[in-house]
């Protein structure tokens, strides 16, 4: 049997679709490679103080346990979901911890007292019991690049699309509870009684990426 022009471009098409949709199921199940370009401008390579933690965590063996460690993340579905994607310890930890960070320097600075007091009000909230201290203290001593949170946007987007509802939710609350802390502990350094116009602009734009 000759098979015509039409058909055999359209045999390929088939293949060339069935080999998209197996690339993209792979990295539906699989957020390790995802999440590479956060951890490496989050854990900056001329920083060796964030390098440092970035070696220790490439060190450890993933577990549940380890990802709420590292991030403060407590709701047992959502960690068994974030394994079950791979994604990396270093990966949720800058998922974690940067929204905090960009909240913090809204207003554009972190004088030490605003510093003190939001290491202060996570202190007490209990997200050092977790979290590494060291990362955040080292990304309020220097703001962020725009970038860094562009690309904390998309692969936060990209792993909200891999979470079924109840684990979207526990991960919004999770982040938007710290990072409210935190805008709420500048503040009352600042004056302001509550949260600045600023600050509440960067916890908006975080509860549209976490939904």
């Amino acid at each position: 049997m000759t098979v015509g022009p039409s058909l055999r471009w359209g045999l390929r098409g088939v293949v060339a679709c069935g080999k998209e949709i197996a690339y993209l199921s792979a990295m539906a199940f699989n957020l390790s490679d995802a999440g590479r370009p956060l951890e490496e401008e989050f854990f900056r390579k001329e920083n060796e103080r964030l390098m440092e933690s970035l070696r220790e965590m490439k060190a450890l063996e993933q577990t549940t346990g380890l990802l709420s460690e590292v991030s403060g993340i407590t709701d047992p579905k959502l960690l068994g979901r974030l394994a079950e994607l791979k994604v990396t310890p270093a990966s949720v930890t800058a998922l974690s911890i940067l929204p905090l960070i960009e909240v913090a320097w809204a207003d554009g600075s972190v004088s030490p007292p605003e510093r003190e007091a939001i290491l202060e009000s996570l202190e007490a909230g209990m997200f050092f019991q977790t979290v590494d201290r060291d990362i955040v203290e080292e990304w309020l001593t220097q703001a962020p690049p725009p970038a860094l949170f562009a690309t904390w946007e998309h692969y936060a987007q990209h792993v909200m699309e891999q979470l079924g509802s109840h684990e979207r939710k526990a991960l919004s609350e999770s982040i938007l509870d710290h990072a409210g802390k935190v805008a709420k502990a500048a503040g009352a350094v600042l004056g302001f009684g509550g949260i600045s116009k600023a600050e509440q602009a960067v916890l908006d734009r975080l509860a549209k990426t976490l939904t």
